[in-house]
């Protein structure tokens, strides 16, 4: 094994508990809730705060990462958020809460803004399957952490669940610190013709807004979602949630070898159109078996979505900590408006409704994918033209 990737496996190691951090909270909702003393409407909150910080975390974080070591501050962040986890179930007012979730939201910013941009730094030109890799091991995370909480939720053991997450955090901070950071690559003069479009950059931040709002969404409400339609009891909704998220864990690894075989352009097509049909199922055939099918066919089908878009920008503009700050920035926008209305959603709505929300959010996607490709085609038209004797 190669010095670099064995900082790239660190950098793995890291996104395991980033995405157990983002996936403990729809086992926990009611918990946590409970805690507080508030209703899963006041709960949204708690969302909203968290995605706020997120959102306004990732440019600071992608400012910070240009300008800073790469490994001593993402080893900073990940201490920080080993805290906020620790300290989540235990804020029992609103008030509490919403700060705690506004301080994880800044600190899981910087966590995923670092390992992306640090993961394109150490592999600048080939980061396809390193890519997929990462984002493998956001999905391996959170798939993880339901099933602890599943094991633990029948004794009220919801704070122990949280502080062996919080403790894991431990491993990489110490790990990060005697790491040499990656440089960031230099700017090649195609790159710089590519970053002179904005439009490029506008047009995959939309499909990664529009996307990771419905992954936040489901990992987030699927628990809620499975026991008001009474498709499973507390216990089997905790295992509904862990299989959407192995499935999407499952969906990621398959990417791996799939993105050094296909065009990005025709894996991202693929995850979309399939997405929507399994959506479409979830709306016409409520069932206690469906719902796992649909749910699951949902995870593997979405899951290479996010590190496919990556992918693509990868190619078609120079990814500074800057620029790829922009990308986390869509998706704390995406996040903050669809999970932060889930709660008034199912007190005032049918359950259903969230599944017409998934549904009309994956089509919008593949009217922005179309968007996509006529607008990279015209940047490579316009890159040809000043090339060209």
């Amino acid at each position: 094994m190669t010095h670099k990737h064995y900082i790239t496996l660190v950098y793995y190691l890291t996104f395991i508990i980033l995405g157990s951090a983002t996936s403990i909270i729809g086992p926990t909702l009611h918990t946590l809730a409970d805690n507080a003393g508030i209703s899963l409407a006041q709960f949204g909150l708690y969302l909203f705060g968290r995605i706020v910080g997120y959102t306004a975390g990732t440019q600071l974080a992608g400012w910070l990462f240009d300008r800073f070591s790469g490994h001593k501050l993402l080893s900073s962040l990940l201490f920080l958020l080993g805290v906020a986890v620790f300290l989540t179930p235990w804020a029992h007012s609103l008030t509490l809460l919403v700060l705690v979730g506004l301080f994880t939201g800044v600190v899981e910013s910087g966590v995923d803004v670092g390992g992306n941009t640090l993961t394109l730094w150490q592999h600048p030109g080939n980061v396809d399957s390193y890519m997929n890799g990462l984002h493998f091991t956001f999905g391996l995370g959170a798939f993880l952490a339901p099933l602890i909480v599943a094991q633990t939720i029948s004794s009220d053991g919801v704070p122990l669940a949280y502080a062996i997450l919080a403790t894991t955090t431990l491993i990489p901070v110490l790990l990060l610190l005697f790491l040499p950071s990656p440089q960031q690559p230099t700017r090649s003069e195609d790159h710089t013709a590519t970053i002179s479009n904005p439009m490029i950059v506008f047009v995959l931040v939309s499909l990664i807004f529009l996307y990771v709002g419905v992954e936040v969404t489901l990992g987030d409400w699927l628990f809620t979602y499975a026991q008001e339609l009474n498709l499973a009891n507390e216990s089997e909704a905790a295992y509904l949630t862990s299989a959407f998220w192995g499935s999407f864990t499952f969906g990621r690894l398959v990417g791996i070898p799939l993105a050094r075989r296909f065009m990005a352009r025709h894996i991202l097509l693929a995850d979309l159109v399939a997405s929507v049909f399994f959506v479409a199922l979830l709306l016409v055939w409520v069932d206690s078996t469906i719902v796992w099918i649909g749910v699951m066919g949902i995870g593997f089908c979405s899951a290479s979505i996010f590190p496919t878009v990556m992918n693509i920008a990868e190619k078609n503009t120079h990814m500074s900590g800057q620029v790829t700050s922009l990308f986390f920035f869509g998706a704390g926008g995406g996040t903050l408006i669809l999970p932060s209305m889930m709660g008034w959603i199912f007190e005032t709505a049918t359950p259903q409704t969230v599944m017409v929300i998934m549904l009309l959010s994956f089509v919008l996607m593949l009217g922005v994918y179309g968007m996509m490709l006529r607008v990279i085609a015209a940047s490579h038209r316009a890159k040809t033209r000043v090339v060209a004797p």
